[in-house]
């Protein structure tokens, strides 16, 4: 099971009106991961599937944090040295609903987020987001808990306002 705590993760929860433009941005939060059983594609290697869901704060360049929960789900494959490799995608939602839609790239102990849009004010949002994540101790096996932290950008347009 060791091939399963290496499962990536990222989230958000947004409210309130943003500002358009380039921003930089930091993500912080939190998440469970639930790992469903692999299945083997050679003899040191294997496939599995993941759901994530979390809650993290988006703090832009301006200073005004979005808060969002996160949605995501994925495949990776791990390998000889437990290292995980795959891709997945997500819904970020804000506290009106607003939708961002993501997908990430996983590696052994970070994501990388690419947001393509999304719904009422995040329609024409498009960013990248580079993140590390830690595991925590868990209540059960089958649970995984860690914090992510990353940077990068959100393109926010005059129309997403």
């Amino acid at each position: 099971m060791r091939f399963i705590r290496l499962i990536p993760l990222a989230a958000l929860f947004v409210s309130g009106c943003v500002i358009a433009g380039s921003q930089t941005v930091i993500l912080v939060g939190g998440f469970v991961a639930v790992g469903h059983p692999a299945i083997a594609t050679g003899p040191e290697s294997q496939t599995f599937t993941y759901g994530v869901r979390g809650g993290m704060i988006l703090e832009l360049q301006s200073g005004q944090k979005i808060k969002l929960s996160i949605d995501c789900t994925g495949i990776d494959s791990v390998g000889k040295g437990q290292e995980t490799d795959g891709h997945g995608n997500c819904v970020w939602r804000d506290g009106d609903d607003d939708q961002l839609f993501v997908s990430l790239k996983t590696n052994a102990s970070g994501n990388r987020y690419s947001i393509a849009g999304g719904t009422g004010k995040w329609r024409a949002s498009t960013g990248s987001i580079n993140t590390t994540f830690t595991y925590l101790p868990a209540p059960a096996p089958e649970l995984f808990l860690g914090v992510e932290e990353g940077r990068g950008y959100l393109e926010l347009s005059e129309s997403d306002k």
